[in-house]
């Protein structure tokens, strides 16, 4: 979603960055930022575009939600994904972050 929705409609220099960390001892969150056109932008150019059939529904993010809701369903442990925009100091959008948290167990990595 970042690469296709984010960076392939801008016109500079794409970045796109993946960083793992313990959240907790038993938490590993995963956080995914580009510096692409945001959610609202891509959103709007997509309308634009005619890919904007009432009939279309992107599942994406739906399918991902379904998993981590199965996987907090089976493990009883905590699962999750947030999505943002990346804004300057004044308000602008400058990418999109995509933060999951998946429960890991009591390993050590």
């Amino acid at each position: 979603n970042a690469i296709w929705h984010g960076l392939m409609p801008l016109y500079k220099e794409r970045n796109l960055s993946i960083y793992f960390d313990l959240h907790t001892d038993d938490i590993l969150q995963a956080t995914i930022r580009d510096n692409g056109i945001g959610r609202a932008a891509a959103a709007k150019l997509k309308q634009s575009n005619g890919a904007g059939n009432p009939e279309y529904e992107s599942k994406g993010m739906s399918m991902v939600q379904k998993r981590l809701e199965l996987l907090q369903q089976q493990y009883d442990k905590p699962f999750d994904a947030a999505i943002s925009d990346i804004t300057d100091v004044n308000g602008l959008v400058k990418g999109t972050q995509v933060t999951l948290k998946i429960f890991i167990g009591n390993k050590k990595l």
